[in-house]
């Protein structure tokens, strides 16, 4: 298996490979991540190594997925929301819009702003 750094570098082909690494970074975060502040809505965490403190961009709350747990459920809601995209359905609730979004702000942050996290707080 590679190293997460890796991992996180590697271009990824089908949602399965996605859920695959955003697992992992969700596993990984809570290694990293030392304290946070909240306001309006969003979390500002930080790291603490060695003394010195590096921060990350706002997360919103109402849409990024922090627990495995919760993330798997999300997926799998959001699986079968891929198959109603399928039919061309006309009929969407707004928490079949939040999952969408909730995924789709753990899969920004997953190929981009995770790696640069995990390099940040490398150094």
């Amino acid at each position: 298996m590679l190293s997460l750094i890796q991992d996180l570098q590697e271009k990824k082909n089908s949602i399965y490979e996605f859920k695959k690494i955003a697992l992992r970074v969700l596993e990984y975060l809570p290694n990293v991540l030392s304290d946070f502040k909240e306001s309006n809505g969003y979390r500002i965490h930080s790291s603490n190594i060695a003394g010195t403190t590096k921060y990350l961009r706002p997360i919103n709350q109402r849409l990024f997925v922090y627990s495995t747990d919760d993330f798997q459920i999300k997926f799998q809601k959001f699986e079968m929301l891929l198959d109603k995209m399928k039919i061309k359905t006309e009929t969407w609730h707004e928490s079949d819009k939040q999952i969408i979004d909730s995924i789709m702000k753990v899969k920004k942050h997953t190929n981009v702003k995770m790696t640069s996290l995990f390099l940040h707080f490398q150094r």
